[in-house]
């Protein structure tokens, strides 16, 4: 797999490619990876904010912003995303923080994230 880091300034790269075609095997339809790989990323983050009863008010700006550059990168049909070095922490912080039923879908995403040099 390629890497998904590039050193420029605060920003990281997060590749949002992702192997689906064996989990939606069953459907006629293709599904839209990069819809798919973003949507496991935010509904992952919005179970861990279940989790600790809520996000504080920066937690819920930062989901904000990472929902708007996600929902961008959707309409662009973009393979990777720029994200900024706090706001790729914040979605590090969900998933190394939160207890998750552990899914393929899951596991190819958290791949992804862990494979971006961070700090």
């Amino acid at each position: 797999m390629e890497n998904n880091f590039k050193e420029g300034g605060s920003m990281k790269t997060l590749n949002l490619k992702i192997e689906v075609e064996d989990v939606f095997k069953d459907t006629k339809e293709k599904p839209n990876i990069t819809e798919t790989f973003t949507n496991v990323i935010l509904n992952s983050m919005l179970q861990f904010s279940q989790q600790k009863r809520g996000f504080t008010k920066k937690e819920r700006i930062q989901y904000y912003r990472i929902s708007k550059e996600f929902d961008k990168a959707v309409k662009e049909s973009k393979e990777s995303i720029e994200i900024d070095d706090e706001l790729f922490g914040f979605i590090r912080k969900c998933f190394n923080d939160g207890s998750f039923t552990p899914n393929t879908l899951l596991e190819r995403v958290e791949k992804n994230i862990d494979e971006v040099q961070y700090r």
